[in-house]
């Protein structure tokens, strides 16, 4: 049993650093999307204001809309298809002051902004699967300090002590404390 809880606890200390890794990769990930999600947002919006000014002289037939704020996988299926629209017309936005290789950069753009969506899901799940892997060992650890106690306890001249400390070392994480109900707050109908 002794064996099976120093297992334990370097298991634990193995998918503790995993689970942190991927904890700081879904945050730089979930941080560097959305930079890059504003940056092409504000570019549609700039495409669509140019456009608006096109069509008011006559040179678009209609301008596109202003992406809305959607999720990442939404943003990026509108503004491929509101590129395909506009695509055709770049010479007529660059008249009009919009620089053609931006137009020309958008759809690697959406590309990477797709990529890192993705990769943010995939870092979030390994997380999640890590912390999940964490519970299992640690009751696993549980069950071999219990195999332990029951062992100690019940062999003659073993300290209580010991015992006892084999009770607290179970006891992983923060303490649960019980909150005191909030009184409920009685109003009179008027």
């Amino acid at each position: 049993m002794l064996a099976r809880l120093r297992a334990s606890i370097k298991t634990v200390a193995i998918l503790f650093d995993r689970h942190q890794e991927a904890i700081n990769r879904a945050s730089d990930l979930a941080q560097g999307r959305r930079q890059e999600y504003e940056d092409v947002r504000k570019t549609f919006v700039r495409i669509a204001q140019v456009a608006r000014i096109a069509a008011k002289d006559g040179k678009l037939s209609h301008a596109p809309d202003p992406l809305p704020r959607v999720s990442t996988t939404q943003f990026v299926d509108i503004a491929q298809i509101i590129l395909k629209g506009v695509v055709p017309y770049a010479d007529v936005l660059e008249d009009y002051g919009f620089p053609a290789h931006v137009l020309h950069e958008l759809p690697r753009r959406l590309a990477a902004l797709d990529h890192s969506n993705t990769d943010r899901w995939l870092a979030t799940n390994t997380h999640s699967a890590a912390n999940d892997a964490i519970r299992r060992v640690l009751r696993e650890g549980d069950d071999a300090v219990v195999a332990l106690m029951t062992n100690l306890s019940q062999t003659p001249g073993v300290s209580p002590r010991i015992v006892a400390e084999l009770r607290e070392a179970r006891r992983v994480g923060r303490p649960r404390t019980v909150r005191p109900r909030r009184a409920r707050r009685v109003t009179a109908r008027r």
